[in-house]
Formats: structure tokens, sequence, C-alpha cells
């Protein structure tokens, strides 16, 4: 379409030349047209590096609100069910031996562990998917899942049998299995604090939108 487009305007531009200039002008006038014509083929090619940078951004766009409010539901429902008797007894083996949170269990009890662990999961849903009204208290919450998920990937580090060795190699075990996704949750809670970060410099700028 854009090479069409061209062409005519070549023919145009010439049938033009003809009819304006007198003979002693037009060939300087169409040695202009021609070194203008020259540059068409730089526009298109910028034409068609801004709709593939248009379409990357419309990718990134949906790509950073699958991550966080993915992130959103699954802090969500696991937090939910942290206040189950089932989940405060699973989450023990891994919390126990933690060398970073293995207190807890001398300050609170099976339950009330779990308990606390799920409001603050909840909390941090919460500050996330505040992010259409506050870029900063979503930031907050980003930070509260980075810092999160980095604590149950140091649980494959520390829980026994999380890594199980064959031939020499180590494989995960059911717990490392279990808890190996938590890196990608880990990259996505990343990925949300920068974009949050990101829209609290552009609230500054007058022509900032988010």
């Amino acid at each position: 379409m854009l090479q069409s487009e061209r062409e005519a305007s070549m023919r145009f531009s010439s049938l033009l030349c003809k009819l304006s200039y007198p003979d002693h002008t037009r060939k300087r006038a169409k040695k202009t047209m021609d070194r203008a014509n020259q540059f068409l083929p730089a526009e298109e090619t910028l034409i068609k590096a801004l709709m593939r940078a248009k379409s990357r951004t419309s990718l990134e766009r949906l790509g950073i609100h699958v991550s966080r409010y993915g992130l959103v539901i699954t802090l969500l429902l696991i937090g939910v069910l942290k206040f189950t008797a089932g989940e405060a007894q699973g989450i023990q083996p891994l919390v126990a031996n933690s060398p970073l949170m293995f207190w807890l269990y001398r300050v609170f009890n099976l339950q009330g562990v779990s308990n606390l662990i799920g409001v603050v999961e909840i909390a941090i849903a919460v500050l996330l998917a505040l992010r259409p009204w506050s870029a900063r208290l979503s930031f907050i919450g980003s930070i509260g899942a980075i810092i999160t998920f980095v604590l149950t990937v140091s649980f494959i580090l520390s829980t026994p049998g999380a890594f199980q060795f064959s031939h020499g190699l180590p494989l995960l075990g059911d717990a490392g299995q279990f808890l190996i996704k938590d890196l990608v949750l880990l990259g996505a809670s990343i990925w949300t604090a920068a974009e949050a970060h990101k829209g609290m410099f552009q609230l500054l700028i007058p022509s900032g939108r988010f």
C-alpha cells in the first residue's frame, strides 16, 4: 500500500512540475522532487518501526497486567488457605526449618504462625491491586511480594528433602517441586515493582500517563 502511494505521489509530482514550471526551470524542479522522493523509503521504514514498537508496547502492557493481577489472585488464594488447619500443618516443616523464620513458632502456636503469614499475604495482594489508584502503594506491595518469594525460594535450600541426589546429580524432591514455581513469581514481583516505581516518577511529569 505504501509503495503504490509513493508511485502515485511521484507521478503527481512529475505532472505538477510539467504544468506549473516553464521549460528552463522544469529540470531543476524535477531534480528537487527526485531528491525529496528519495526520503520516502526512509519514511516507510520509520512508520513500520513505529508500528512494531506500538505492538511491543501493547504486549508489554498485557504482560504487566497478567503478572500483577496473577500475583494478586495467587496471594489472595494462598493467604486465605493459611487460616485452615491443614495448611497450617502443611507449612510447618518449611517454616520450622528456615533459618529466617523458625523463631515464629517460639512466639505463636502452629495456627497463629499460619494466620500471621496469611494476613501478610492478603495485605500484599491488596496493595498490589491498588496500582490504578496509587503507584506508590502498589510498589510497596511488590516489594512485599519480592520478600515473600525470596523467603519461599530459600525453603528449597533449608527444607530437608527438597533436594535429592541421584547418581550424584541434585534432583527436586516433593517439597522442591512444590516451591520451584516461586522463582517465576519472584520474577513477576520484580517486574511489577519496576513498573510501579516507574509510574511513581511519571506522576511528577505533567505529560506522564499510566
